[in-house]
């Protein structure tokens, strides 16, 4: 559910509150657990790419858009770990 700062709220199957992501406003996100505790950051270079980082500012991996609304992600190392399908 997007609460209309460019951050969205998450829900389980159950509807139960699991956390939410909040826009810093240049590209990057920030997430949040069902606590309010914060968990990490993503930070977008604006080509459809993107950086992940824990909550320590630690590299965690990043996505690949290959164009087609298909995204792939690596981890750290930079190993490929798949792909999401935009269908």
């Amino acid at each position: 559910q997007s609460n209309g700062n460019g951050g969205k709220s998450y829900y389980d199957h159950h509807g139960n509150y699991q956390g939410r992501s909040q826009s810093n406003g240049n590209g990057g996100k920030s997430y949040y657990d069902r606590r309010g505790n914060y968990q990490g950051r993503s930070q977008s270079n604006g080509s459809g790419n993107e950086s992940y980082y824990d909550r320590h500012g630690n590299y965690q991996g990043r996505s690949q858009s290959n164009g087609n609304g298909d995204k792939s992600y690596y981890d750290r190392r930079g190993n490929y770990r798949g792909r999401r399908d935009s269908k």
